[in-house]
């Protein structure tokens, strides 16, 4: 049997080490950023960002209705939004999805949009107009992610 033979898995879960092979009373170490929330005992990551980049309306409709969510049922304790390429002119553009951001604005949530793709498609005016901030978003994508944030992309 497996218990009998010791063995330990060194896992990586969002930056931080944790050791686990499923055995009773074997070690887990996790960090802040993790929470034994699942009722199985698995270590889950409870900060997302949510990184809004399809063309598709439908699909930035569920994005930005699971942010919303997210963050006002306290399913994540920390919810982060970016918008990037082709969700920016939707967001833009659309009347509804519109109405969504200004949602998720409602809940505290600030969404940002990247500087270089709104300025592409020139929409920055109409998504800083919107509440979004607009900002170059690769290096704070990365951090979010070095920091824990799981990645969504949608």
């Amino acid at each position: 049997m497996l218990h009998n033979l010791g063995l330990e898995r060194n896992l990586r879960i969002a930056g931080a080490a944790v050791y686990s092979g499923g055995f009773i009373g074997e070690r887990i170490e996790y960090s802040s950023a993790m929470t034994l929330n699942d009722p199985k005992g698995v270590l889950m990551n409870d900060k997302l960002a949510v990184i809004l980049a399809s063309g598709d309306p439908r699909v930035l409709e569920m994005g930005l209705m699971y942010a919303r969510n997210a963050a006002k049922q306290g399913w994540m304790s920390d919810v982060k939004v970016f918008l990037f390429g082709p969700s920016e002119t939707q967001v833009a553009t659309d009347p509804a999805l519109r109405e969504m951001v200004e949602a998720v604005i409602g809940e505290g949530l600030i969404p940002v949009a990247c500087k270089y793709c709104s300025d592409k498609y020139l929409v920055s005016e109409l998504l800083d107009e919107l509440g979004c901030a607009i900002e170059y978003v690769g290096a704070p994508i990365s951090d979010a992610i070095k920091a824990g944030y799981v990645p969504m992309v949608w």
